[in-house]
């Protein structure tokens, strides 16, 4: 089965007849790292974590290239468009842009980074090379958005998160109590993000309960990622 390469939700194959070769390479980010070395203990200490108290990472590189074999090319209006036109068309829409970029490896997720478009090659002219410097996070390609109605007493809201550390963004319509990993946050209506709610990788259980109403909505919404 052939595939194409989804760039801002276009797919190469549907749009162009480029398919995607079998030279992808999805390169793993890089690890930050600041070591320094102390007087008086073992070993070095690794600043990268001081912010974070976690792995923190650089960038990933992703490349691949896009190849319109002529039973594809067939299919478009006699005579196909020439791959110099594919290739002009490609060039003003995504080169040295920033583009979410999904593959047929992930379909769920999406690299984001800034795409480089080369030039056509091949002995047959029907070759383009992409390359992408992207971000460490490969993001959902929909956010997890969940809803729940509050009362006075406490509802229990399980939030599922994959693998990277998130602040979600809420919504609620009255004032509301919230616990989250052991600590108390109270809300006022609107939405907004609290910048020391995190939500852990696995499963997170938020404890929500209204402080003034007898009811009420809350909305609780964040992309999740993986490495």
């Amino acid at each position: 089965m052939y595939h194409g390469a989804v760039l801002d939700r276009v797919n190469t194959l549907r749009t162009w007849g480029l398919i995607l070769l079998d030279d992808l390479e999805e390169g793993a980010p890089e690890l930050k790292t600041n070591y320094q070395d102390v007087g008086g203990m073992d070993g070095m200490l690794n600043l990268s974590y001081a912010v974070t108290g976690r792995p923190v990472y650089g960038t990933r590189q992703v490349s691949f290239t896009l190849c319109r074999p002529w039973a594809f090319a067939a299919q478009f209006a006699s005579p196909p468009p020439p791959m110099a036109t594919v290739w002009a068309d490609l060039m003003g829409r995504y080169h040295g842009r920033e583009v979410q970029l999904t593959l047929p490896t992930d379909p769920y997720h999406h690299y984001t980074g800034v795409v480089e478009i080369g030039p056509v090659s091949g002995q047959a002219r029907d070759r383009i090379p992409v390359a992408m410097t992207a971000d460490p996070w490969r993001e959902r390609n929909e956010p997890t958005r969940i809803m729940a109605s509050l009362a006075r007493a406490a509802q229990t809201i399980y939030l599922p998160n994959e693998t990277r550390y998130i602040t979600p963004t809420i919504t609620v319509d009255a004032v509301t109590r919230l616990q989250l990993g052991g600590k108390d946050y109270q809300l006022d209506p609107g939405t907004r993000r609290v910048l020391d709610m995190e939500l852990a990788p696995g499963e997170n259980i938020l404890q929500a309960s209204l402080v003034f109403a007898d009811a009420g909505h809350i909305t609780v919404e964040y992309t999740e990622a993986v490495l």
